[in-house]
């Protein structure tokens, strides 16, 4: 799947899960989405990081320009709250304490500030640091490759302890443990395997080493209850674990170039990015339950795995697939199969029936409407072809206003449905086409006549199978220049409905809207033809 869209460099469930929250580097803003719908709710620009606080009722955003400056907002309501000035730094990976009281920052001149969450104020400067992490009522850090944790007690900012050889240190919820991996994949000597540990947090002492590892443990977290620690490896793969125990739960293989973002124990998803698409997974089965494809400015996407989607009015306009063959197909050509909003809602979990009963009807009149028999549906797709086999003999320049159009169409693995002609975008045999649906057939032969307008023509032809597929229109351009020039007329037909058999639908400016435009277009065209049509 490919799309024009920015980046998505983060994304995190809230811990309620209403919410992910998600931002770009690329167009430098962060958005919050609503899980139930799928919808964007807002969206916060000139952002270069944005950061969530643990009670997700806050995010922290810092900004992209010169002045840096940490800006808190509501997540429900995206309402500014307060901005932090004056410390340039930046957090590489968080900026709130578990607890929410403190603001911590780095900075390029290796230096930790730790802030009053509530005031901004600077409480502590820790100096020579290169990265930390939040563990509980601790900070980790490091000064350099290769060194080792110190452990900082954020509320004194005084060392509290030190781990040896650590490439990744993180703490339980409860204190209990601590999870680590030494340097082994940065040792090329292969001398350390990059071995997964729970250390005991009180003592430091070695309690379970975690093997069945197939590569580098690059992040892990744990549940809410330290009960379970997920690691995640670069092999794109996701492993649960028994802290209490040291065994190996579960193995959930996530797919090539998926990245995970962020894990929901408490609804049992984990949140991943695949480049500009965000995927939901189901965390104790590790089936993909639907993707998030966020494009430029408001548009957005929502996709199931078995092709099923929603999506925002343009988005589909930037997408499309590529086949294993490297055909291209557009969304809309898959359009009228797997346009269903209704089950995209209900495979996220929409509660909101009434909305999904909504797109279902829908659903089903344009069905009827298309005459289309979606019994004939099968999973998957394969893309009929359909072109002007006479194409490379009909000239640009036309003196005749009649033009022979020989079309030949197939599909090698489902019957025909219909064809259709477009001139100019208007479809020749209206907007059902010609069924094809009793010939039985896979490929259909015929030779048509029809007529140009003066001027430039684009000529387009599709056909479609019964799984509801269409072919990629080729557009055929023709100049049409008749022997003598016709005059060119003007039409504006307007239809203006104000009153309703339920009264509650009606308006007040549409019937005028259609009159006001009416008295315009006839000042600016002297010869328009005008028909309107109100109410009864």
């Amino acid at each position: 799947m490919k799309i024009d869209s920015g980046f998505v460099s983060s994304s995190h469930f809230s811990p309620d899960g209403k919410y992910i929250l998600t931002s770009s580097y690329v167009d430098s803003t962060a958005k919050t989405w609503d899980v139930a719908s799928g919808k964007l709710l807002h969206t916060f620009k000139n952002v270069r990081n944005v950061y969530l606080r643990p009670d997700g009722k806050r995010i922290a955003t810092i900004s992209k320009s010169d002045d840096r400056t940490t800006k808190i907002w509501a997540v429900a309501s995206g309402k500014l709250l307060y901005t932090v000035e004056g410390h340039p730094g930046d957090a590489y990976n968080e900026i709130f304490s578990p607890d929410g009281k403190y603001i911590v920052t780095s900075n390029d001149n290796y230096e930790v500030k730790i802030m009053d969450a509530a005031s901004g104020k600077l409480l502590h400067t820790l100096k020579e640091i290169t990265q930390f992490r939040f563990a509980g009522k601790y900070i980790l850090t490091t000064s350099g490759d290769f060194t080792p944790t110190n452990i900082w007690d954020i509320a004194s900012g005084k060392l509290a302890h030190t781990i040896e050889e650590a490439a990744l240190v993180k703490f339980s919820p409860d204190g209990k443990y601590i999870f680590t991996t030494d340097f082994g994949r940065f040792d090329f000597s292969a001398s350390k395997s990059n071995t997964a540990k729970i250390l005991d947090a009180a003592s430091g002492k070695l309690l379970y080493t975690l093997k069945e590892n197939s590569g580098w443990v690059e992040s892990a977290q744990y549940s809410p209850d330290s009960k379970k620690i997920v690691t995640i490896s670069n092999d794109f793969v996701a492993k649960i674990w028994n802290t209490q125990s040291g065994l190996l739960e579960k193995t959930i293989s996530l797919g090539r170039n998926t990245e995970v973002e962020n894990i929901d124990f408490a609804n049992d998803k984990l949140l991943g990015k695949n480049n500009s698409e965000i995927r939901v997974f189901k965390l104790s089965t590790g089936k993909l339950l639907y993707s998030i494809i966020a494009i430029k400015g408001t548009d957005y996407l929502s996709r199931l795995p078995n092709g099923y989607y929603m999506a925002t009015k343009n988005a589909t306009k930037l997408l499309h697939y590529i086949t294993n063959d490297l055909k291209v197909i557009t969304f809309e050509q898959l359009d009228v199969k797997y346009n269903r909003s209704d089950k995209v809602l209900e495979a996220i979990g929409s509660t909101d029936t009434s909305l999904i009963n909504s797109y279902r009807k829908a659903y089903d009149k344009r069905i009827k409407k298309l005459g289309i028999d979606t019994t004939a549906f099968r999973d998957g797709y394969s893309v009929p072809e359909a072109d002007f086999s006479n194409r490379d003999n009909i000239g640009f320049d036309q003196k005749d206003g009649k033009l022979i159009l020989d079309i030949k169409s197939a599909d090698t693995t489902y019957k025909l449905d219909r064809f259709n002609v477009w001139v100019n975008e208007t479809p020749v045999y209206g907007q059902r086409g010609i069924s094809l649906r009793n010939k039985n057939k896979n490929n259909f032969d015929s030779t048509i006549t029809i007529e140009l307008s003066q001027g430039e023509n684009k000529i387009e032809t599709s056909i479609t199978n019964l799984n509801g597929t269409e072919s990629y229109r080729m557009p055929l351009l023709v100049n049409y220049t008749p022997a003598n020039k016709k005059t060119e007329k003007t039409y504006f037909i307007g239809i203006g409905i104000d009153q309703f058999a339920d009264s509650k639908y009606n308006l007040k400016y549409s019937s005028k809207d259609i009159r006001d435009l009416t008295k315009k277009l006839k000042e600016k065209y002297k010869d328009i033809i005008i028909d309107t049509l109100f109410n009864e």
